[in-house]
């Protein structure tokens, strides 16, 4: 095998193994739908059990808002007609505040939520 055909080998293996490929959970994913609007996330606490399997489908039901969880690394945009669809980290144990990242209007600091990881 020459230089080139190892690197690439050696490259391969590693993007094999990414975070979402590697993760650590078992099992189909559990999707827990979230709709934010002004000025609320629903539901407003989210409960997930540490190292499930889970993917958020978020919508908004007016204008542009962001799904975000600073403590878990989490910053989505949400689109008003479509839906973000992604995993949510559930390695750590704790109470972690959602906050929408996008200022939508004169209550935005009031839009709160709660992930839950027991």
């Amino acid at each position: 095998m020459s230089r080139t055909q190892t690197a690439l080998y050696v490259f391969c293996a590693v993007l094999a193994c990414t975070p979402l490929s590697c993760s650590k959970h078992e099992g189909p994913a559990r999707t827990i739908k979230v709709v934010m609007k002004k000025y609320s996330i629903e539901p407003a606490e989210i409960h997930v059990r540490q190292g499930e399997n889970v993917v958020l489908e978020v919508t908004t039901t007016d204008v542009q808002h962001g799904f975000d969880v600073p403590d878990l690394n989490v910053s989505e945009s949400i689109q008003p007609g479509m839906t973000a669809t992604f995993r949510l980290p559930t390695g750590r144990k704790g109470n972690f505040t959602v906050e929408c990242g996008v200022i939508c209007g004169p209550r935005h600091d009031q839009m709160r939520g709660k992930v839950v990881v027991d």
